[in-house]
């Protein structure tokens, strides 16, 4: 299949263009066939060069942040194997320390091509082990909206929400919706 991503041609346009060869995998990297990808509201203002999104998109950039798919290749010194099911983690940030977070790193949003392709290059420790529970398709919005609702309805101590608790979403977006379903 081709090495094929959409691209950001101008505000709002997006264009499907060839890559090229597949890239080969470094030490720690892996090559990931991406079947299901997961749309959020970033990714339009990412795409339409809106002004509420606060970076600024180079050049042909490839939007998304989440994906999941199947392990193409491997590096010589990743834990990975051909086949694995995998779900990416859109940023490097994993300590969840707002003061760590580089913003401009997260995947498909200013500097770093993101999701919206069919082969990514990636780096093993932005990949964790898809649900066997889920599609890929389910797998593929874990991370945006599901991490995000997630940590909203259980940050602090005591606990904010519980059993026997009341919880307003607004509109029916993928964090509202996850939110319905996790509460």
């Amino acid at each position: 299949m081709a090495n094929q991503a959409w691209q950001i041609a101008s505000a709002g346009k997006l264009v499907l263009n060839d890559l090229g060869p597949l890239p080969t995998p470094g030490p720690k990297e892996i090559l990931v066939r991406v079947h299901a990808i997961s749309l959020n509201y970033r990714d339009i203002l990412v795409a339409d060069h809106d002004p509420a999104y606060p970076l600024k998109a180079k050049e042909n950039l490839i939007p998304g942040s989440d994906a999941a798919g199947i392990v193409e290749a491997h590096g010589s010194e990743s834990h990975w194997k051909k086949g694995d099911r995998m779900v990416l983690h859109p940023n490097d940030w994993m300590s969840g320390d707002p003061r760590n977070y580089i913003f401009h790193q997260t995947l498909g949003g200013a500097s770093q091509d993101g999701t919206f392709r069919r082969y990514m290059l990636v780096d093993e420790e932005r990949a964790f082990k898809a649900p066997d529970s889920m599609t890929l398709q389910e797998a593929a919005t874990i991370f945006t909206a599901g991490v995000t609702a997630w940590r909203v309805l259980n940050y602090g101590e005591p606990k904010l929400v519980g059993p026997e608790s009341t919880i307003l979403t607004q509109g029916t977006g993928g964090v509202s919706c996850y939110a319905i379903q996790v509460s």
